[in-house]
Parts: C-alpha cells; sequence; structure tokens
C-alpha cells in the first residue's frame, strides 16, 4: 500500500488553521501560483516542505495523506 499526498487536504488543513495561500507562499518561498498548483495537484512538495506545512497549520504530516490500496 502507498501513501500519497493528497491535494485537498492541503488545502482543507490550511483552510482550518485559518491560513491563506499568502501564508504557505510566504513559509516556503514559493509564489502563490505554485501553491495553486501544489493544492491542485499539478505540483508537488518535497519531505522538508511538507513537514513545514504541517507544522505550521498544525497537524500531523500524515493528515496530508491517504492510503492508496
Amino acid at each position: 500500500m502507498e501513501e500519497i499526498v493528497f491535494p485537498n487536504q492541503i488545502r482543507m488543513m490550511r483552510r482550518v488553521a485559518g491560513k491563506s495561500m499568502q501564508d504557505i507562499a510566504d513559509l516556503l518561498n514559493l509564489s502563490i501560483s505554485a501553491i495553486s498548483k501544489i493544492e491542485k495537484g499539478y505540483r508537488r512538495l518535497n519531505e522538508t516542505q511538507l513537514q513545514q506545512v504541517a507544522t505550521f497549520v498544525d497537524c500531523p504530516v500524515g493528515s496530508l495523506f491517504v492510503a492508496e490500496g
């Protein structure tokens, strides 16, 4: 079973935490366009970036993944 990042989870956790796309863009030193692509699944984050996002929105990294069986 492989775990994959679920882009909608990133968007949902960001919104629940009350963070904007600009907040995440600033954190990761990326453009808002890049964050939009990440949240739509067109671009991926590396492991370090995933950890930064999870910490920033106060959720476990595992919450950004779904198990694909």
